[in-house]
């Protein structure tokens, strides 16, 4: 009998194309499923498990990574992550406070949703990383590593000490200052609002520079001297929390502006003086680990705050303080 290959179908590779109905039946090939593509449920643990991953990562999944984009002036683009940058170790480390309240949240909502194994775990495991723990999440090296990398305002407060003592009798010529000192009075000689630390190192530069008739010169600004006028102008330009811009003066913008301009030039010219002995760079990094260190602790108290409200919400917490606040009072 002769083979009909045209019509040869191998068993394990079915094909519809070759398909031959039987006498008097339909010749429409069967019906194949179709791949479905299934929405995640909305549970306590997903959404936890989202919190976690804006704060590592990135992004905007919830009300956590929304809000600190905005508290880093992102707007809706949602907050960069902790890893970014950086090493996952370091991270861990660097966001031990709201890591941890993230993994507790998870467990707890595991929990509820009746998996009370993995639930206990991360319970553990984010009390012991929001207890600051690295030995739990990384490697002996690998922790060491990632707590020598995280900024510290002690370390770098160390070094502008000892810099500022080497340079004690080093004087700081104001090449950068003085410009800037001039469009500052033309700042506040047009209505704008002053600030003492400038006014006062103002004066303090026009003594040595011109100094009053029949008074001998004032002693030269001197290393130690220009970075306390330094430290109290950056307290000035500092930006301030959203409550307290949504309540301050309008003119403070435009003071923080201006301002600004002094340090920055005031900044340039202890550096050069710096640079005069040899320390320049390690002041410029010692000024940058300081600012980060800062940084990451406005961080933490904000990221604190937002994860904490946000775990007692979604896993029941904060309905439970409540009700047991209400009891007591009764």
């Amino acid at each position: 009998m002769p083979q009909n290959f045209a019509h040869f179908v191998p068993d394990e590779q079915p094909s519809y194309t070759n398909f031959v109905p039987d006498a008097g039946g339909d010749s429409t090939p069967p019906d194949t499923p179709l791949p479905t593509m299934e929405a995640r449920p909305e549970t306590g643990s997903n959404y936890m498990q989202d919190v976690i991953n804006d704060l590592r990562g990135g992004g905007t999944r919830t009300m956590v990574g929304r809000g600190l984009g905005y508290m880093q002036g992102r707007g809706s683009r949602g907050y960069t992550g902790l890893e970014s940058g950086t090493t996952p170790a370091t991270a861990d480390i660097m966001g031990s406070a709201p890591l941890g309240m993230a993994k507790m949240g998870l467990g707890y909502s595991e929990t509820n949703e009746g998996h009370p194994l993995s639930g206990l775990k991360d319970i553990a495991l984010g009390g012991l990383q929001t207890a600051t723990i690295p030995s739990m999440f990384a490697g002996p090296e690998a922790s060491y590593e990632a707590i020598n990398e995280i900024p510290s305002r002690t370390h770098a407060a160390q070094i502008l000490n000892d810099i500022s003592s080497s340079a004690s009798d080093v004087p700081v010529i104001p090449h950068d200052t003085m410009p800037a000192l001039d469009k500052w009075r033309e700042f506040t000689e047009a209505g704008g609002r002053a600030t003492k630390p400038i006014t006062k190192m103002s004066n303090r530069l026009e003594d040595i520079l011109t100094p009053k008739t029949g008074e001998l010169p004032a002693e030269p600004m001197n290393f130690p001297e220009g970075r306390r006028f330094y430290t109290n102008i950056s307290r000035t330009t500092a930006k301030p929390g959203f409550l307290r811009r949504a309540i301050e003066s309008p003119a403070m913008p435009d003071l923080r502006r201006n301002a600004g301009n002094v340090r920055m030039a005031l900044n340039n010219d202890l550096t050069n003086t710096a640079s005069s002995i040899g320390r320049g760079d390690e002041y410029t990094n010692a000024l940058r680990e300081y600012a980060q260190a800062s940084k990451l602790r406005k961080f933490l108290q904000g990221a604190g705050a937002i994860g904490a409200g946000e775990v007692a919400r979604r896993t029941g917490l904060l309905g439970k303080i409540v009700s047991g606040t209400a009891k007591t009072t009764q």
